[in-house]
C-alpha cells in the first residue's frame, strides 16, 4: 500500500486516558453507519464490512477536518501534508491495482 511509513513518535511519550479511546470509538460509530444499528447497512460478507470500515477510517483520518486540531488527524500526525478527497482515494486505489497487475 502507498502509506507504509513508520511514525517517529513513541507511544509511551503520549498522555493516556480512556476518554481518548471512548471519544474515538464514538467518532467511529458515528462515521461508519454499520456500527450504529444492527439492521441498517448490515453486511453479509466480512469483506464488505472490512471495506466499509476502512473507508470510514480513511474519511475520518484523511478527509474530515478535526475541529480541535483544525487539520485532519493524518496531517497532524505528519502522514500527509494536504487535505485528501474521495477522488484521491480512488486514484490511489486504481494505481495500487495497476501495480498489482504488473507484478502478477
Amino acid at each position: 500500500m502507498p502509506f507504509q511509513r513508520k511514525l517517529s513518535t513513541s507511544i509511551r511519550s503520549l498522555p493516556t486516558s480512556t476518554s481518548y479511546v471512548e471519544r474515538h470509538n464514538l467518532s467511529v460509530r458515528m462515521t461508519v453507519r454499520r456500527f450504529t444499528r444492527l439492521t441498517n447497512a448490515f453486511s453479509k460478507k466480512i469483506e464488505n464490512h472490512c471495506a466499509a470500515v476502512a473507508l470510514g477510517y480513511f474519511a475520518y483520518n484523511f478527509i474530515k477536518i478535526n475541529r480541535t486540531l483544525r487539520v485532519t488527524p493524518a496531517m497532524a500526525a505528519g502522514v500527509t501534508t494536504r487535505l485528501w478527497d474521495v477522488l484521491d482515494l480512488v486514484a490511489a486505489w486504481e494505481a495500487y491495482e495497476r501495480e498489482q497487475k504488473r507484478a502478477a
